[in-house]
């Protein structure tokens, strides 16, 4: 803490070190608060709990600051809620940017998925994106894990959806991680990531594991494999031979 406080005194007063003190600075967050804190307090609300909000239009220059200090930031770590911050900030923000990344120099993402149906990670996704974490929190209780498996329900649709268009802004992945998945998707969209080389499924089902496991196989450059099965299932899970993983050298 004391460090940043140094380089922050630095960015202000030192005009020649301002800009690697900043890019230091900003490199690494562990909320997006302070990007969206950049705009005028005048705009920023709380109607009525602890949700921030946008009350009014940002002006062009707070966008382009805004811009300014977003493309310094190359991970984003979130290791609680991605709250206090609403979905709407978001995508106000991404429609005045002209639908361009709010993060476009990202390498690292860690996000914790509230629910199924909120498509706010897509406005942070861009194909400078390295490793992407997705915590899957909504579907982490009891009453999810105990619904029967159907993958035509909305929920699982809205997250196959979410992974395909997560996947096509981002398709030079080298490292995918997800967490919590037990009920998957009818399909896992991997095969657009030719890049890929590390996959971690944490905390998943054997059934999400075994509907992935053939994609998985095909894919060219996977050398490192993480299978963390839970549930009532995990002694019984039994996958299926398949052909692949040519490149293969770890698996968990």
């Amino acid at each position: 803490m004391s460090d940043r406080r140094t380089l922050a005194k630095t960015a202000r007063v030192c005009k020649a070190f301002s800009d690697p003190a900043l890019n230091i600075l900003w490199r690494h967050l562990f909320t997006l608060l302070p990007l969206f804190n950049l705009f005028p307090v005048s705009l920023l609300t709380f109607p009525g709990d602890p949700k921030y909000c946008l009350d009014g239009e940002v002006a062009e220059h707070d966008l382009e600051r805004f811009q300014r200090y977003a493309r310094r930031v190359r991970s984003v770590a979130y290791y609680g809620a991605p709250g206090p911050i609403d979905p709407s900030v978001y995508f106000y923000v991404s429609r005045e940017l002209n639908g361009v990344s709010l993060l476009p120099c990202s390498r690292s993402l860690h996000w914790i998925q509230e629910s199924a149906y909120d498509t706010s990670i897509t406005t942070l996704l861009s194909p400078s994106l390295r490793a992407l974490y997705l915590d899957l929190e909504f579907a982490d209780s009891e009453m999810t894990k105990s619904i029967s498996y159907n993958a035509n329900s909305g929920q699982y649709i809205a997250l196959e959806m979410l992974l395909e268009r997560a996947f096509q802004v981002s398709p030079f992945l080298e490292e995918f991680t997800i967490m919590y998945l037990y009920h998957p998707p009818k399909m896992f969209p991997f095969s657009t990531l030719q890049h890929l080389s590390k996959v971690l499924f944490l905390s998943c089902s054997a059934l999400t594991i075994s509907h992935a496991f053939q994609t998985l196989s095909a894919l060219p450059n996977l050398v490192h494999l993480v299978l963390d099965i839970s549930g009532d299932d995990e002694e019984e899970t039994q996958l299926s031979y398949c052909s692949g993983f040519l490149a293969l050298q770890k698996l968990k």
